[in-house]
C-alpha cells in the first residue's frame, strides 16, 4: 500500500474514532492513536503458549499478510471476553480467509487449566496464545493500558493499520474490508 493511501486511511480512521468516541479530549486521543500506529507490533510467538480446542483447528503456522489481534490483559470477566472472542472467531473467520485471527490472553500459570476449559467450552477454532510471562507487553511497551488499543489490525511487516475491533460497527468493518483488499 502506498504512503498516500496509508495516510488517507489513517486520517479516515482517526476522524471516525473522533466521531464515534466523542471524547472531549480528542486531540489527546488522536495523538495516542497516531503514536500507537507509528510503532511496530512484535508478537513473541516463541514465548507464548499456543492452545487449540477444536479438532478442526489448523495447527500449522499461519503467515497471512493481515492479522486481527485481540489481546486480553486481565482475568476480570475472562468468560465474557472469551465469549466475545468466540463470536468474532465464529462469525468472521470464514468471511475473511486472508486474515489471521490472533487471540492473546495474559494469564497466570495457575489459571491455564481454567482458561483452557473456558476456551474449549466457547468452541474457538482459531489458536489462542496464552501469555504467562507478560511477553506481549514486554515486547511492546508502547501499547497503552486502555482496552481501546487491545484490538487492532496489523500487516505482515508488523505495522498497525487500524486500531479498535474491526467488527464493532458497520463503518469499522467497511474500513477493515478496504484494508484487507489493499493488502492482498
Amino acid at each position: 500500500m502506498n504512503d498516500q493511501l496509508k495516510s488517507l486511511l489513517s486520517g479516515v480512521y482517526l476522524l471516525f474514532l473522533f466521531v464515534v468516541v466523542g471524547c472531549t479530549n480528542s486531540d489527546d486521543l488522536r495523538k495516542q492513536v497516531s503514536d500507537f500506529m507509528s510503532h511496530p507490533i512484535h508478537i513473541p510467538y516463541d514465548q507464548l503458549e499456543k492452545r487449540y480446542c477444536s479438532m478442526f483447528s489448523d495447527s500449522t503456522e499461519s503467515h497471512k499478510s493481515i492479522k486481527m489481534v485481540h489481546y486480553l490483559d486481565s482475568i476480570h470477566c475472562t468468560n465474557c471476553e472469551i465469549n466475545r472472542m468466540a463470536k468474532i472467531d465464529v462469525r468472521k473467520r470464514d468471511l475473511y480467509p486472508d486474515v489471521e485471527f490472533v487471540f492473546i490472553i495474559k494469564t497466570e500459570p495457575s489459571e491455564i487449566d481454567h482458561i483452557y476449559k473456558l476456551l474449549c467450552q466457547s468452541r474457538i477454532i482459531s489458536p489462542v496464545y496464552l501469555d504467562t510471562l507478560n511477553s506481549f507487553i514486554s515486547a511492546n511497551p508502547h501499547i497503552p493500558k486502555s482496552k481501546k488499543f487491545h484490538s487492532f489490525v496489523m500487516n505482515d511487516k508488523d505495522s498497525v493499520l487500524m486500531v479498535g475491533l474491526p467488527f464493532s460497527t458497520n463503518r469499522m468493518e467497511t474500513l477493515f474490508m478496504k484494508i484487507v483488499d489493499d493488502n492482498k
